[in-house]
C-alpha cells in the first residue's frame, strides 16, 4: 500500500485559495454549504494547474476572471435571495407586476407614438437604404 504525500502548495496557491474561500463565505449561507466545497475543490485544482504550467504568473493570470466570476455570482445570489423574500409579500408582488407594466406601457407608447412624431416634424428622415436618418435643420 503506497501512500501518497501531499506537498505543500505554494505561497500564491494557498493565499489565492483562502482570499477565493473568503469570497465564496460572502455568499448567503445555503449557497455556501451548498455549493462552496465543489466550487472551491475546481479552484483550487485551477490554480494547480496554471502554477505548474506557469508558475506564479499563471496563478495570478486567473486572479481577474475568477475572482470576477465570484464576486458577480455572489452578488447574484444576494438579489436571488432579496427578490425571494420581496416575493413573499403578496402586496409587494402586486406592486412589481403593476410597476413592469406601466414601464412596457410606457416603452410602447414611445416606440408607437414617438418615431412617428420625430418623422412628422422633420427631425428624421428615412434613407434610400431604409436606415433612419439624422437630419440637422439650421436656420
Amino acid at each position: 500500500m503506497t501512500r501518497r504525500t501531499t506537498q505543500p502548495s505554494p505561497w500564491i496557491v494557498a493565499s489565492s485559495i483562502r482570499f477565493y474561500q473568503w469570497l465564496l463565505w460572502l455568499g448567503p449561507a445555503e449557497f455556501c454549504r451548498e455549493y462552496a466545497p465543489p466550487i472551491l475543490q475546481s479552484f483550487r485544482q485551477c490554480c494547480r494547474d496554471a502554477y505548474q504550467q506557469q508558475g506564479a504568473w499563471g496563478v495570478m493570470r486567473l486572479w481577474l476572471p475568477l475572482y470576477g466570476e465570484v464576486v458577480g455570482g455572489m452578488l447574484a445570489e444576494h438579489l436571488y435571495e432579496l427578490q425571494q423574500a420581496l416575493v413573499i409579500d403578496e402586496r409587494m408582488l402586486h406592486m412589481l407586476r403593476i410597476q413592469r407594466q406601466s414601464i412596457i406601457m410606457i416603452f410602447l407608447a414611445f416606440v408607437l407614438f414617438g418615431f412617428p412624431w420625430l418623422f412628422f416634424q422633420g427631425v428624421i428622415i428615412p434613407s434610400r437604404s431604409g436606415i433612419l436618418l439624422p437630419l440637422l435643420i439650421r436656420k
